[in-house]
């Protein structure tokens, strides 16, 4: 199967392509001419890439790859000030309809967020009102629908993944990652808030293979939730399990911190749908995932 992938150059595109390739996939990913690849040599000699900077050669290199499926995983301001940057966002909803239109897939599979339900207290459902609370959540909010709207119009499959909590080697933020570097640079203390807040963590290979489980799938189109139903974890027993694996001495100020306006204290999304449509999502042991992980980070650690 021939797969244009956006956001390759993101460790969610980055896990993808791998299990895809893997899987025997041809791959074609999109990129910024300044973007750097992630991939090891073996992985980087069996996919192509395009630039986004040229649009007639871009509309070329895609009608001469002839994709069966679009999976869209590229997407700006995902973290602090960018969720409430309109030129970001509004970039990112220009950026989608070109994808979507860009030539006549057979399928397109494209992420969503959690944060399109806003304030919640999960698990939350595909059909529960959406309240987002940033221009981001409201971005792909409206991105699902244009693609609900286009596909229905020029009849392609298409399936939008609302994901949730991610983690994995290769991320660039998120508790985890912060914590470990902290222990790395030898840190004492760390101020945070209470800890109570319970998140389900997706590995991120788990995730891109129930990702390549919804390829070529035919009649399934609609809106699915992508969360990891076994491993649900507050982060204070994060924090305690990296410090633990870490062998550290530092020492967390539970309190130090007050939680952020409308915390969502239960983070996670009923998967039923999904895997009715797709079958079981792959589960790694939980530590073990989180072992490598912090290895992935040791090795970028500077």
């Amino acid at each position: 199967m021939n797969i244009f992938v956006t956001g390759a150059t993101g460790y969610l595109g980055y896990h993808f392509v791998n299990v895809a390739v893997s899987e025997g996939h041809n791959v074609l990913c999109l990129r910024r001419p300044a973007s750097v690849s992630l991939f090891d040599p073996v992985i980087e000699n069996q996919i192509q890439w395009v630039n986004n900077n040229n649009e007639a050669t871009l509309q070329d290199v895609v009608n001469v790859f002839q994709p069966d499926v679009l999976f869209h995983a590229a997407w700006g301001g995902v973290r602090g000030q960018g969720r409430d940057d309109s030129a970001i966002q509004e970039e990112n909803i220009n950026m989608s309809r070109k994808m979507f239109s860009l030539y006549p897939y057979k399928q397109i599979i494209a992420l969503g967020s959690q944060a399109e339900y806003g304030f919640y207290n999960g698990p939350v459902m595909e059909t529960d009102a959406l309240v987002p609370e940033n221009l981001y959540g409201k971005a792909k909010v409206l991105a699902s629908r244009e693609l609900q709207v286009y596909c229905e119009k020029h009849n392609i499959e298409w399936q939008w993944i609302r994901i949730f909590t991610v983690f994995g080697e290769k991320q660039t933020g998120g508790l985890i990652k912060l914590v470990t570097e902290k222990c790395l640079a030898g840190e004492k203390e760390f101020d945070t808030t209470e800890g109570k807040q319970r998140y389900s963590f997706l590995y991120t290979f788990d995730f891109a293979r129930a990702i390549c489980g919804v390829l070529g799938v035919k009649g399934k189109s609609g809106i699915y939730n992508l969360s990891q139903p076994f491993d649900v974890y507050s982060n204070r027993q994060i924090l305690q399990k990296i410090k633990d694996k870490m062998r550290s001495n530092i020492q967390f100020n539970y309190g130090a911190l007050p939680y952020p306006k409308h915390q969502v204290m239960y983070m996670d999304g009923y998967v039923n749908k999904f895997e009715q449509a797709f079958g079981s999502i792959p589960h790694t042991d939980f530590d073990e995932a989180l072992e490598r992980t912090i290895e992935s980070i040791k090795e970028t650690f500077v």
